[in-house]
């Protein structure tokens, strides 16, 4: 390998390093918006089934996030940008999303913005997958994505930890800025270059066609949206068993302020066990 290569793959993994940490650490959204929409002191008055609802709702670009490859992959190349179209569209979402959170204390509107901010991080996060499989060799993009995931996952785990730490020190509405912070390194991305679009590299009607009418690819298509759903309902920080594990910890049945932050570091310890477990599994 050339120097300019190494050169190359450096930037590469300094970019993407940064791009799937900012999506780990903004992602620890689907954490704590179960424990906003439980936080005795604003009044909500939610059922643990009503948060559950909310948040896969929310989570519901995720589980087609397939599609929205289609759209990636389908983009004409403008000017030099075609992949980071989408990347710097989904940071828009996210950064929109936050700030409706954040300025509103109505349940529809919360719930609004959380959709579209994790719209825009499914949008990122295909936007970014597409563009590794461009711009690397092929024999490295097991290696970045595998850094990538590690990297999400160490994002997500001292996310958990600082914003815990915010949210107690100086309440929710800096707690949920400090979301637009964490989406920011995902600029990183426009310093990659993309390579020009060829014949070869297109998707055709034809494609798309026979990719649906084989039996088994759009039956592994329909399993992995219907599974990615199950995993996001079944993560121990997010969907269902995070509102179990609030009520064991006592944030679901707090009725003070002092009840519930008293709780919150425990689930901030455990957001980051799991994350940091999760680092190390790819690596």
């Amino acid at each position: 390998m050339s120097s300019v290569e190494r050169k190359h793959l450096r930037m590469l993994t300094a970019s993407y390093g940064a791009v799937y940490f900012s999506e780990g650490s903004f992602r620890s959204l689907g954490i704590f918006l179960p424990l906003y929409l439980l936080d005795p002191t604003l009044g909500f008055g939610l059922s643990p089934s009503d948060v559950v609802f909310l948040i896969a709702m929310a989570y519901i670009a995720w589980n087609f996030k397939f599609i929205l490859g289609l759209l990636v992959d389908l983009t004409p190349m403008i000017g030099n940008f075609r992949r980071r179209i989408w990347i710097i569209g989904g940071e828009i979402f996210r950064v929109l999303g936050i700030l409706a959170i954040c300025i509103s204390r109505g349940l529809s509107t919360i719930f609004i913005g959380a959709f579209i901010a994790l719209t825009g991080d499914a949008i990122v996060d295909m936007g970014a997958d597409a563009l590794l499989v461009d711009v690397a060799p092929p024999d490295w993009h097991g290696m970045g994505l595998g850094a990538g995931w590690a990297s999400r996952a160490i994002g997500y785990s001292i996310s958990a930890i600082f914003t815990v730490h915010i949210i107690i020190t100086y309440g929710w509405t800096l707690g949920w800025l400090i979301f637009i912070l964490y989406s920011l390194p995902v600029l990183m991305i426009l310093f990659v270059g993309e390579p020009k679009l060829t014949a070869e590299r297109k998707v055709s009607k034809k494609a798309i066609a026979m990719t649906f009418s084989d039996t088994k690819m759009a039956t592994s298509f329909f399993f992995l949206a219907f599974f990615s759903g199950a995993c996001y309902a079944l993560d121990p920080n997010r969907g269902l068993l995070s509102v179990i594990s609030g009520e064991k910890l006592g944030l679901a049945k707090a009725t003070t302020l002092g009840e519930y932050l008293r709780q919150l570091p425990i689930m901030g310890l455990m957001m980051a066990s799991f994350g940091f477990a999760a680092a190390v599994a790819p690596l």
